[in-house]
């Protein structure tokens, strides 16, 4: 998967890299004048597949933890059981 580092804006005096395509960035959209292979839609579809696994390993944790949190009152549930006998 491409990175952002992958596609960023060359600073040295202004020249392209070779790897970059030059166009229209229009900031107050966050869109460019471009076809698919530019860029900006590459860091934008970088961006938004890692936001995307993110939210699962996210969702995934969640579920994880709650499921731990479950057993863990279950376990103190069941001590108490065997205390009292």
């Amino acid at each position: 998967m491409a990175s952002y580092e992958d596609f960023k804006f060359s600073k040295s005096s202004g020249a392209n890299s070779g790897r970059e395509l030059l166009c229209q960035w229009n900031e107050s959209d966050l869109k460019c004048a471009h076809p698919p292979q530019c860029k900006h839609r590459k860091v934008l579809h970088a961006a938004e597949q890692t936001l995307a696994n993110l939210l699962l390993e996210n969702a995934e944790l969640r579920r994880k933890a709650a499921r731990f949190d479950r057993l863990q009152r279950e376990k103190a549930h069941l001590k108490a059981q065997i205390k009292a006998l």
